[in-house]
């Protein structure tokens, strides 16, 4: 840690003598009155004469060393002070108007620089042993302190400002852990992100260094309000107030001037720190007593709802799709849904269920134990901030390193940002959202071969050729790849680079939506080969206006076939049997799960509602949704197969978040989902599977996929959207043992 600098009041810690404990009562009392006159206070001058009470008790309580009056006094102090700088205070740029709320104004400077030293000098009286109360509302101060002084650019490197600064953050980091819940006192976000994130700006505002502890307290600051939550909406909002402070975190360690470097295990811990913890969290199994509760699912939906879009364009709608999924388009959106969220805690905590705990994402070291001489994990960064450049980190085994990232468009000087109209959910625009969302519109809906061809060689010179140039690709052709913001719905399988070579020609490539979920997918250990359960073509119900499947029928029988000429068991039903039903008889023994029919777009209610068609039966609809799934017991499954539109096509929420049914399966137990990212044809859809079904048992499902899609391309020709909309996602890995030795 950087050397303390010197606060303007140093106070003394020593016990106090017998001489000065007849005079701590009266000094107690003292600093009681001043707080008293600092509660009654309306107006400017009253909170500096209550301030001026409570600096009367400062020197007698530091001369008797007793710290508890001391203490108090100098938080009074601060308090008045802070309070007198409001009163004085002025709008923010883009605030409605002047009011006691603190993060809509910007405080008379002067009066927010002696909250400062005030709010410094209590730090320097208070320690661990201090009561927790007083520390918090101490720790709440300081926020808005550093906030406003950062907002408004008071803080000058190398001026006294700046220092005294510097001392309240490091007084912060000892006395309020990031592990200590700092809940906000008028009912909003945990405010321990908060307090990362001013402590931070301060110092980078001073142009010192971000120190190591200090970025590492942002990572650990991210637990605190998900830890507090018991509700999947409410662990996901505490990841959207995260959002900023890993972003802004990340882009300091990424960014700092040359000659430093950035320290890959640190941006490495970040970015996973602010990465489908949510996920990672049901997969570790700490959600408990999941429930079907009728006002539960009401406020889920009341919290999660946005205006439907009623026509679109195809790139409009890839645009939508790719775009983050956040909880509000504005500030009054967010607030009310806040609201929402909080009724849904209370009714998670009055029924006793909900997640408990969190799961530590793993440090960069225990990611590489885990990773074999021919893999290579491919960790993109998206920063939150939608105009930043992103990054990459290649990790091996031996060694990593973070590769910036060249611009999908340098020469686009266009809008970048997010944009919502009349309540629907917000569309990014950016240079790499529109390259992601362009390319995957003429993949559905091929129109021009050649532009395509272009597209996808451009996204590989952005995206690949990087990762290439970094050396730690060679000799390695099994990809786990972690993708970011709009990159999670990026054609992986199609890229290829100016001389027609596809990334599928050289390596088979697994997605997954964070390096800890892989990991804790790993944790989970290699399922058995188990039994087969396959449902395709089914007879849909007669309102839903759905045509039958003959390509799926033909799906389910191959599959069938494959797994009895090797001496296995399993179901394949189709039609009427191909139900809902039959999905959970089966679920708890499948080793692979291969579900064939139609599926819907995952649109803004994906969290809950993306789902698929079975056969309707006396209990059930027919219509399966992501809820439902991750309900399924199928912890033996290590593939699970969704041959169905849309199927590997999830939304991305706050905190890089997946909504969908891809991690509604491996959230229920599967290591790998093999998917389509689009609409796919029946008849194609029916041939690729069937390869991979001839290579699922002998190779896995990563690379009986690639196989698969290389056999396609070379026996049957036609565009990259013929044959690359699967993509496998999880681990990738096969069953434990061959088949024969099972």
């Amino acid at each position: 840690m950087a050397e303390t600098p010197v606060a303007p009041v140093p106070p003394a810690r020593d016990e106090p003598d017998s001489a000065a404990l007849a005079s701590a009562e009266q000094l107690r009392a003292q600093v009681q009155l001043a707080r008293r006159a600092f509660v009654d206070a309306t107006t400017a001058e009253q909170y500096l004469a209550a301030r001026a009470a409570a600096w009367t008790v400062v020197g007698p309580a530091h001369a008797a060393k007793l710290r508890g009056p001391l203490a108090l006094a100098l938080v009074t102090a601060a308090e008045c002070a802070w309070f007198a700088a409001l009163e004085e205070a002025s709008p923010a740029p883009g605030s409605p108007g002047a009011g006691p709320d603190p993060t809509a104004v910007f405080g008379h400077p002067e009066l927010v620089r002696v909250a400062l030293r005030d709010t410094t000098a209590a730090g320097q009286a208070l320690d661990r042993s201090s009561p927790v109360a007083l520390r918090m509302t101490w720790a709440s101060l300081a926020t808005l302190v550093l906030e406003n002084l950062t907002d408004q650019r008071l803080l000058e490197p190398g001026a006294d400002d700046a220092a005294v600064a510097l001392a309240l953050v490091v007084s912060l980091a000892d006395l309020v852990p990031a592990s200590v819940p700092f809940v906000d006192e008028r009912g909003g976000p945990d405010k321990a992100v908060r307090l990362a994130l001013a402590m931070t700006r301060a110092w980078e505002a001073s142009s010192e260094p971000l120190p190591g502890w200090l970025a590492d307290r942002v990572a650990d600051s991210l637990d605190a309000p998900r830890r507090a939550a018991r509700s999947r909406l409410g662990r996901l909002a505490a990841s959207a107030t995260g959002d900023d402070v890993a972003g802004e975190t990340i882009g300091r360690e990424l960014w700092k001037p040359w000659p430093e470097v950035p320290d890959v295990g640190r941006v490495f811990a970040l970015v996973e720190a602010s990465s489908a913890r949510t996920l990672v969290d049901g997969i570790a199994g700490l959600l408990g007593s999941p429930i079907g509760d009728a006002v539960s699912r009401a406020l889920e939906r009341e919290a999660t709802a946005y205006e439907p879009v009623a026509q679109d364009s195809a790139t409009g709608r890839q645009l939508r799709l790719v775009s983050a999924l956040p909880f509000g388009a504005t500030p009054e959106e967010v607030g009310q849904r806040a609201e929402v969220i909080g009724r849904l805690e209370s009714r998670y905590t009055e029924l006793g269920v909900g997640f408990t705990g969190v799961a530590s994402p793993p440090p960069l070291e225990a990611v590489q134990v885990q990773l074999e001489p021919d893999q290579v994990l491919v960790r993109y960064i998206v920063p939150a901030r939608l105009a930043a450049p992103p990054h990459v980190v290649v990790v091996t085994a031996e060694d990593a390193v973070v590769v910036p990232l060249p611009g999908a468009d340098p020469d686009d000087a266009g809008f970048k940002g997010s944009l919502s109209i009349d309540g629907r959910a917000p569309v990014d625009y950016t240079p790499l959202s529109m390259a992601v969302a362009s390319v995957r519109a003429e993949l559905e809906e091929p129109a021009d071969l050649d532009r395509l061809v272009a597209r996808l060689v451009n996204l590989h010179g952005v995206l690949v050729q990087p990762v290439l140039d970094s050396g730690l690709t060679s000799g390695r052709e099994r990809w786990l790849v972690v993708p970011a913001g709009p990159l999670h719905l990026l054609p992986w399988m199609a890229l290829q680079d100016p001389s027609g070579r596809w990334l599928l020609d050289d390596a088979a490539v697994t997605l997954v939506p964070s390096a800890s979920t892989w990991m804790h997918l790993l944790g989970r250990g290699t399922p058995p080969v188990g039994q087969l359960l396959a449902l395709g073509d089914p007879i849909t119900a007669p309102g839903e206006g759905l045509p039958r499947l003959p390509g799926s029928a033909a799906e389910v029988a191959h599959l069938e076939h494959q797994w009895s000429a090797r001496g296995l068991s399993g179901t394949a039903q189709t039609g009427a049997r191909a139900s809902f039903a039959t999905l959970i008889d089966g679920a708890a023994d499948a080793g692979v799960l291969h579900i064939a029919t139609h599926g819907s777009f995952p649109d803004e209610s994906a969290l809950f509602d993306q789902g698929f068609q079975l056969a309707p039966g006396l209990s059930h609809s027919g219509r399966v949704t992501a809820d439902e799934l991750r309900r399924l017991p199928l912890g033996r499954t290590w593939c699970a197969t969704l041959s169905l539109c849309n199927g590997g096509a999830y939304r991305v929420g706050p905190g890089g978040e997946p909504y969908g049914l891809v991690p509604a399966l491996l959230e229920a137990g599967a290591s790998t989902v093999i998917a389509p990212q689009w609409a796919v044809d029946d008849a194609v859809s029916a041939s690729l599977m069937a390869d991979v079904s001839d290579h699922l048992l002998d190779l896995g499902p990563a690379q009986a996929l690639r196989q698969a899609v290389l056999s396609q391309r070379n026996s049957r020709g036609g565009g990259p959207g013929d044959h690359c909309a699967f993509v496998a996602i999880g681990t990738g890995a096969g069953s434990s043992a061959p088949p024969a030795q099972q």
